[in-house]
């Protein structure tokens, strides 16, 4: 199922049907549609809408409750929603911010906070349950575990420690940061939650609180801290076939953007940047299943298209791959010591069928290196390259290596140089 522009469609890898139903954007700049599946049932909220999917009748409908009524405020409804113990959970009340409203257990359709005949699985909402509303306003639903729901907030993170209609109860987990809006987080195979922080960068929390609350961006925090997260759709999801995290920032408007990718077995993060921004994900959905060709994250594209990652396609969607790598920086001796680069091997993949240029980059400071011009360049290709023996002079290097033409994949298994340290400049030697 994938809503496109304002309206909801059900495709199969090969056919997309008619569309199914409509939403009414409350305002169009801003227009985001969150859902949860729930017993067979597909639920959409967007601040405006309550609509609901039924995959055996391949029907869409409104979505009204039975018993009770779906949580409002004047025209305005809820704009978050997930699935936790057993219970369809809604938030993001415009007029209503700090509020939860939670359906009986097992019937999503069910929301009576004051039956006749009051029962544990009854429907609860932070103003009629024990355990309140939440001391900030509600920017995410995390559905951690069966026993703990995480309520993101504006500025903190609060913690609900089971059902509120069996004495459940809510914690302040940290004052200190809060989540970003929806759906900016994910959880890795051993249940460790990352997150989009409120004052920017990555944060990770290990499972049942276990581990402490980390900060994952390290040095790309102060780059994450200067995005203006008003005009973008940040999201997140695990992919199990790199092993790693996929973040996702897209612009509201289709200008240029950078994602990240992080390197969970390196503990490191890669830049991704689409030429086309029609491919920049506005949605993401991790599917699972018994094979590999059903193991894939899709990415709901701006022109509508879902697209998905496939390791062994070698252009995206028809465009190009540009690829590079910086290696360094490389310094030998002492801060002030300067070396010549007098030999340098490499030993690419077998599979390398492109031409990978090599450039090196000289300069009296990590940072004086890393900008300057090319000062020695060349190509390497599938194996065991001929010695570079042009000598390079400075007090640090680094290597680039880089390639840009179409449907190619290259990979480098080792790089073996040789330096030579030089005595510091000017030094004396005291008699």
């Amino acid at each position: 199922l994938a809503v496109v522009g304002t309206s909801l469609y059900s495709f199969t890898a090969s056919t997309i049907s008619g569309a199914k139903a409509s939403f009414t954007a409350a305002n169009n700049n801003v227009f985001e549609v969150s859902s949860q599946e729930a017993y067979g049932v597909m639920y959409y909220v967007d601040g405006t809408n309550y609509l609901k999917y039924t995959g055996s009748s391949d029907t869409a409908a409104t979505w009204t409750a039975t018993s009770g009524t779906l949580p409002s405020s004047g025209a305005n409804k809820c704009k978050l929603i997930c699935l936790w113990h057993g219970r369809v959970v809604l938030a993001g009340l415009t007029g209503d911010l700090q509020n939860w409203f939670m359906s009986k257990v097992g019937d999503p359709l069910n929301f009576d906070y004051a039956p006749a005949t009051a029962t544990e699985a009854d429907a609860a909402a932070g103003n009629n349950a024990p355990a309140g509303k939440m001391g900030d306003i509600i920017t995410s639903l995390v559905p951690y575990t069966e026993e703990i729901l995480f309520f993101g907030g504006d500025r903190s993170i609060w913690q609900m420690s089971g059902d509120p209609m069996a004495q459940g109860r809510i914690d302040l987990v940290t004052d200190q940061i809060g989540m970003g809006w929806g759906k900016c987080w994910c959880m890795d195979p051993a249940g460790v939650l990352h997150f989009w922080g409120s004052k920017g960068g990555v944060y990770k929390v290990g499972c049942c609180g276990g581990e402490k609350l980390q900060l994952l961006s390290g040095a790309l925090t102060d780059r994450f801290r200067d995005l203006n997260t008003s005009a973008l759709r940040i999201r997140m999801t695990w992919d199990t076939q790199e092993n790693g995290l996929h973040l996702w920032l897209t612009p509201s408007t289709a200008v240029a953007t950078t994602h990240y990718f992080y390197d969970a077995a390196n503990g490191s993060w890669w830049p991704d940047v689409f030429t086309n921004t029609n491919h920049d994900a506005t949605a993401i959905h991790q599917t699972d299943g018994v094979t590999p060709a059903e193991r894939y994250v899709l990415m709901g594209g701006r022109d509508g298209f879902v697209r998905y990652i496939d390791l062994d396609i070698k252009s995206d969607d028809g465009t190009a791959i540009s690829s590079s790598v910086y290696l360094g920086p490389i310094r030998v001796g002492t801060a002030f010591s300067e070396c010549i680069l007098t030999d340098l091997e490499a030993l690419m993949s077998n599979n390398t069928d492109a031409t990978v240029r090599y450039d090196i980059y000289t300069g009296r400071s990590a940072e004086e290196a890393y900008l300057a011009v090319s000062f020695m360049n060349g190509n390497w290709t599938a194996g065991m390259s001929l010695a570079e023996r042009r000598k390079v002079r400075g007090r640090c290097m680094w290597i680039k290596l880089s390639q840009s033409a179409d449907a190619k994949t290259w990979g480098m298994e080792n790089i073996a140089a040789r330096l030579k340290v030089l005595p510091a400049a000017g030094a004396r030697a005291l008699r």
